[in-house]
């Protein structure tokens, strides 16, 4: 791991420990740290590079200063807490000076070893100076710093310090961490842990946890994170598909072996209405994690992979302009090609509305050159809902180009619901003509 993740992953530990300071962490920017920490430690991984840091021989004087080291900081960490705690009494906040004692302390922290965590872990914990609060938070900093190279001891010591730890943000926090950890190493012993520790903990083990460690083990045995989603019967299994499919991002390869997993779970389930709404969030997922493949990449694994007419409907509402980008047209002429007139004209509304919101021009120019089709046909409906909010004149004559029949009427209707309300006069004209009076 690279030392400024280290130091970004002991940063949120450490400002999770000290009290009030953690509000200004959101839980999205601890989920970002950790994604990344996932993304990272799998490439180390794929190159060769060992992610667990070997224990070092040390002579007995150097143990003795290590250890001597350690008793010094806990010390300073729960003078430190006393500190933070006397300022969260009067509602306020450390000044600039305590500021820089932190981001030097977190310098100092940083550098420490496995055993001298754990020295501090055994200080912390026998201390009657801080309140129980500060010494949770304190302990979960230091074993979250042990799980960065040995997430399995981090696991062991978080069970010795479960009283403190199972019902608090922070405990949940770097449970989650050394999880991860683990299951980027050893994804069958991370399985095997939470299998058997999820119902014990379950105020901390909760869908988050599962999601990020699902994730972690997808990243080198979709297999295995497959079972473990099945296994644990959480309450709502989107997340963690999500996070599963996340990880075959621009890979056709490991989106194979995703997606042979996720047929085989969904032969699990025996209640059709969740089987259903499984496998559309799934092939959604999969449509909005293209990352930067090509069309022609893409519509290839599409073709070899045999989607049913329902996987293939499933992946087309997932699509967006997002995903999509300057192979829009070529995605639209595709759901034209491969799925049926009612299948394809939601994801079809969908994806011309959101590109024209975002690129009229771009969106105008493609259907001025497409041929005529009902994917066309739907388009030009979205086209023109989009643009009447400040284009009425023009929507109305894309509307025009329309053949005589439901899709027109349609069209018109939209047009004039979308009428600039700084116009009634265009609106009640625009309505007689066309007889929406």
């Amino acid at each position: 791991m690279t030392a400024s993740l280290k130091k970004s992953l002991l940063l949120a530990l450490v400002i999770l420990a000290l009290g009030g300071a953690a509000r200004v962490f959101q839980e999205q920017h601890l989920s970002v740290i950790q994604k990344n920490h996932r993304k990272l430690t799998a490439e180390a991984v794929s190159l060769g590079v060992p992610v667990d840091a070997p224990e070092q021989r040390l002579t007995k004087r150097q143990r003795e200063q290590q250890e001597s080291q350690a008793l010094a900081i806990a010390a300073e960490w729960i003078a430190l807490s006393k500190e933070i705690e006397a300022l969260e009494k009067i509602g306020s906040r450390p000044d600039v000076a305590t500021d820089q004692r932190i981001e030097e302390f977190l310098e100092r922290l940083a550098a420490l070893d496995a055993s001298q965590h754990q020295r501090i872990i055994a200080e912390v914990r026998a201390s009657e100076d801080i309140s129980v609060e500060s010494r949770r938070r304190i302990i979960s900093a230091s074993i979250g710093k042990i799980a960065e190279d040995h997430p399995g001891s981090a696991l062991s010591l978080f069970l010795e310090c479960s009283d403190l730890l199972a019902k608090d943000e922070a405990g949940k926090h770097v449970m989650t961490t050394a999880l991860s950890g683990l299951a980027e190493s050893n994804p069958q012993a991370a399985a095997e842990w939470l299998e058997k520790n999820a119902g014990t903990y379950g105020g901390i083990a909760d869908d988050d946890t599962h999601r990020e460690v699902i994730a972690s083990i997808a990243g080198n045995d979709p297999e295995l994170a497959f079972k473990l989603l099945g296994g644990l019967q959480l309450e709502d299994p989107t997340a963690a598909l999500h996070a599963i499919i996340e990880t075959g991002e621009d890979d056709p390869a490991k989106r194979d072996a995703i997606l042979t997993e996720l047929r085989g779970y969904l032969a699990t389930l025996s209640d059709t209405g969740d089987r259903e709404s499984i496998r559309s969030e799934a092939f959604e997922a999969f449509a909005r994690n293209l990352g930067e493949e090509s069309i022609d990449s893409v519509s290839q694994w599409l073709a070899k992979s045999k989607l049913t007419p329902e996987e293939m409907t499933s992946f087309a509402a997932g699509l967006s302009y997002s995903a999509t980008g300057a192979d829009t047209g070529k995605w639209i002429e595709w759901m034209a090609s491969n799925l049926t007139e009612d299948g394809m004209e939601e994801p079809v509304k969908d994806l011309v509305g959101e590109w024209t919101q975002q690129d009229y021009q771009a969106s105008g120019q493609w259907l001025a050159a497409a041929p005529e089709s009902s994917a066309k046909h739907t388009a030009v409906l979205a086209y023109a809902a989009a643009v009447a909010e400040y284009e009425p004149q023009v929507a109305g004559q894309w509307a025009m180009t329309l053949p005589p029949g439901p899709v027109r009427d349609e069209t018109l209707k939209v047009i004039y619901q979308n009428w600039p309300g700084s116009d009634p006069v265009g609106a009640a004209a625009f309505a007689r003509e066309h007889g929406l009076e």
